[in-house]
């Protein structure tokens, strides 16, 4: 109690005695003139002392006041509540009555501890790509920013050939803390070895070896502009050998350059090309050529549009002289002459593949997986279900198969329409100068018609229209065993069930990303 009110208590006490009617002055008092809470909360007293009727005022809701007023010496209880924030706070009680001046009580919280750091995975740092520009920071959480620092030092982008180790240092946001973390608790895509010491930000990840475009070691393909890139890059040239990553939206390029020659590999991972649309004279494709010692392999293309008006036209490539196996296209693909589903004009391999797109040939040589076949090679274990249409000769599978030791076998015809406006046409080859061997059509259901008139054809396994095919068996209770038992098509490369068609696996027999829902139309 502040002695000059001592005094005028005493006063007032000792002329009360004395029989004076001299009326006491007010008085306003604490016993505290500050309170201190934990992050916990709990409860605290003080004592106003006063001898006329006072109240408390500025009261937040974290606390409980009580009493909030009243007269005389009163123990005053204040409750705070448990503080979950990363704050610290504060606040006046302010204590008043008329005719004397206020009395604060400050009462103060501490913030709540800081939390352990629990995210994981550190994002904004990726594997180092030959001719990318390393990442100097993450991107942030709410937990923690950090930097990193790449050995050996990088002047502007990363080489090829080489290991690269990134050290990220992280700074945790306010409310958040490093002390409790685990060790080797954090995680880094792409890293080889991830490593960080007991309570520590600082985090160490090694990388494999940068790409260098060898078929052990392929540049890594994950966007658009990666896919752009090939054949455009002093490093990522037509030479090397390429593996996609991840599934590529196409739908913002208006019209996709194809990638002029493959003379390397590419391998699509099972991941898929959406939306690629292409228009142009000759040569249209994802590639233009496949070269030989060449392939195209594991590549879903899904909803093309390629167009060309001239000759060569496809969807993998517009001219295949390589391998292109385990690959499927849907959407549309038109040309002029040699125009197909998988390739424009094949004299290399294609195997396992299959197309539901539409084909259309302005002129000679259309089909539903290539145009024209040529030099001796093969295409096997492939079906195709678009419409295919064209002037001059026209096949459910190829346009023309020209050379006596090319062989067409194992293929399966499914399409809605074979058609050729003036001459030639075939459910399987609608010319055949080499070897048809254990092929199937549709036997109803397609129209299968030539300068307008309905053809009645012989049904033959190595004719030219193919051994009758019904349709219980390829996309009814017998499916899930009519492919594999007598059309020869491997469980390793494709799968089976009854009431569909089969549905295409990579060459390392894995699931494509994408789901296949190939149909009869």
């Amino acid at each position: 109690m502040k002695t000059k009110y001592l005094y005028m208590i005493i006063a007032a006490v000792i002329l009360m005695a004395a029989g004076c009617r001299v009326p006491a002055a007010p008085v306003l008092d604490t016993s505290e003139d500050e309170l201190s809470f934990a992050a916990e909360g709990g409860t605290k007293t003080f004592e106003v002392r006063s001898n006329v009727r006072w109240s408390i005022t500025g009261k937040p809701a974290w606390l409980t006041v009580s009493p909030e007023k009243s007269n005389g010496i009163v123990t005053v209880t204040v409750t705070a509540e448990a503080n979950q924030t990363k704050y610290s706070r504060d606040v006046i009680l302010k204590i008043t009555t008329p005719d004397v001046d206020d009395v604060t009580v400050k009462v103060s919280q501490e913030a709540a501890p800081p939390t352990v750091v629990n995210i994981k995975a550190i994002s904004g740092v990726t594997a180092p790509a030959a001719g990318a520009t390393p990442v100097s920071v993450i991107t942030e959480t709410a937990q923690y920013s950090g930097t990193v620092a790449w050995t050996p030092a990088v002047d502007n982008v990363f080489e090829i050939s080489t290991v690269y180790t990134a050290t990220i240092t992280l700074t945790p946001k306010t409310g958040f803390m490093l002390t409790g973390v685990a060790a080797n608790f954090f995680e880094v895509a792409g890293a080889t070895t991830v490593s960080n010491a007991v309570g520590s930000g600082v985090i160490t990840a090694i990388f494999p070896s940068t790409p260098d475009g060898s078929a052990t070691n392929p540049f890594l393909v994950a966007t658009v502009a990666d896919l752009q890139k090939i054949g455009n890059d002093p490093v990522w040239t037509l030479f090397m050998h390429y593996r996609q990553t991840a599934k590529i939206n196409m739908e913002d390029v208006n019209n996709f350059t194809p990638i002029s020659y493959c003379s390397g590999s590419y391998d699509g991972g099972g991941y898929s090309i959406a939306n690629l649309t292409i228009s142009g004279t000759a040569g249209q494709g994802l590639f233009g050529t496949i070269s030989t010692n060449s392939a195209v392999r594991n590549v879903a293309l899904i909803n093309v549009n390629i167009n060309s008006t001239e000759f060569y036209t496809g969807g993998i490539a517009s001219f295949n002289s390589g391998v292109i196996e385990n690959c499927y296209v849907t959407g549309k693909v038109s040309g002029k002459d040699y125009v197909g589903g998988v390739t424009g004009f094949n004299d290399g391999v294609i195997k396992n593949c299959y197309t539901t797109c539409d084909v259309t040939g302005s002129g000679e040589y259309t089909g539903g997986i290539t145009g024209s076949f040529e030099r001796g090679l093969n295409i096997a274990y492939c079906y195709a279900t678009g419409k295919i249409t064209g002037t001059n000769v026209v096949g459910g599978i190829v346009g023309g198969n020209f050379s006596p030791d090319t062989r067409v076998e194992r293929c399966v015809a499914l399409n809605k329409e074979v058609s050729a406006s003036n001459r030639g046409i075939g459910r399987i080859a609608a010319y055949n100068n080499g070897i048809l061997t254990g092929n199937y059509a549709r036997e109803r259901g397609m129209l299968f018609e030539e300068d307008g008139e309905i053809i009645f054809i012989t049904s033959s396994a190595s004719g030219i229209h193919g051994e009758d095919a019904d349709e219980i068996d390829y996309n009814g209770a017998n499916s899930g065993t009519w492919w594999k038992n007598t059309v020869g098509f491997s469980d390793t490369n494709w799968t089976f069930e009854k009431d569909r068609l089969p549905h295409l696996k990579t060459t390392t027999g894995e699931a494509f990303d994408e789901t296949q829902d190939p149909v009869v139309k």
